[in-house]
C-alpha cells in the first residue's frame, strides 16, 4: 500500500489492510468480518495476472448512467494481453513508460512513452511490452465491469499472423 498505518495504544487487535480496504477488529470479533464482506461487494482494486498487474486509482459513476474507470497497469517485458474486443466500454491508454507494440483494428504499431491511444467500442485491440510497460487506462461507458471482453487471440504469434493475413488481403482487395 501507498499509505501508512499506525496503530497505538491498543491490545488484542488484527489490523489487516490491503488495496481493497482496511480491517481493524478485536480479535475475538474477528470470526464476524465474513458477515461484514458480503455488504462490500465490489471489483478488486489490485490484481495480478500472467502478464503483470493493475491497480485501480478511481472509479466514478454519474447521474445520467455513464461511468469512468481509471487504472494503473503494468505489463512485463514479453509478456502480452490477449487481442481482444469490449462492447460496453472505450479506452483511452496513455502511455508512461516502456514500449510495446500495439494492435489496433488488425494494424501494428510501435508504441512509447508519450502515446495516447484511443480504442472505440467494438474494436480489437492488443498489446505486447518490448520492455516492461505502464500505461493510464481510463475506461468509460454505461457498464464497465471486468468480465467485458471477447477474446479474439491469446498468443501475439496468433496476432501478428492475423494482421499479416488482415493487411495483405486488403492490399489484394485494392488491385
Amino acid at each position: 500500500m501507498d499509505i501508512p498505518i499506525i496503530v497505538i495504544g491498543m491490545s488484542n487487535i488484527i489490523v489487516a489492510a490491503s488495496q481493497d480496504g482496511i480491517l481493524v477488529a478485536d480479535k475475538d470479533e474477528s470470526p464476524r468480518v465474513k458477515d461484514f464482506l458480503n455488504r462490500f461487494i465490489q471489483r478488486p482494486m489490485f490484481e495480478e495476472r500472467r502478464w503483470g498487474w493493475y491497480k485501480v486509482l478511481d472509479y466514478m459513476k454519474y447521474e445520467n448512467g455513464q461511468q469512468v474507470l481509471t487504472k494503473r497497469v503494468r505489463i512485463m517485458s514479453g509478456k502480452n494481453l490477449s487481442y481482444q474486443v469490449h462492447h460496453h466500454r472505450s479506452e483511452v491508454w496513455n502511455i508512461v513508460i516502456g514500449e510495446a507494440e500495439f494492435a489496433l483494428d488488425d494494424v501494428i504499431h510501435k508504441i512509447k512513452p508519450g502515446d495516447v491511444l484511443h480504442i472505440p467500442v467494438g474494436v480489437k485491440h492488443g498489446i505486447k511490452a518490448e520492455s516492461d510497460i505502464e500505461f493510464i487506462e481510463v475506461q468509460t461507458g454505461t457498464d464497465l465491469y471486468e468480465e467485458d471482453i471477447i477474446r479474439v487471440f491469446l498468443t501475439w504469434e496468433e496476432v501478428e499472423k492475423h494482421c499479416m493475413i488482415s493487411q495483405r488481403n486488403k492490399i489484394q482487395a485494392f488491385k
